[in-house]
């Protein structure tokens, strides 16, 4: 999508309506960074695949869970 959006790549007629919404959308600001995450650093990209499958959304380990926790009163 990057590739598309900096001219590098042909955009996909599929998505034109899409890409014609994000440029409208970029008119506002001064100035966009744009920057490739990749997927495993995609948390919500990660998640949507995971539904789109039909797979229950990636659950935070134990420890993560006990982190947010940790401040709770009982």
């Amino acid at each position: 999508m990057i590739d598309q959006i900096q001219g590098r790549t042909a955009r996909h007629p599929a998505t034109a309506d899409c890409f014609a919404a994000y440029l409208n959308g970029l008119v506002s600001f001064s100035r966009v960074r744009l920057r490739h995450v990749g997927r495993a650093q995609n948390l919500a990209g990660i998640a949507l695949d995971r539904l789109r499958a039909g797979l229950a959304p990636p659950q935070p380990l134990a420890a993560e869970q006990a982190l947010h926790h940790s401040g709770d009163v009982a």
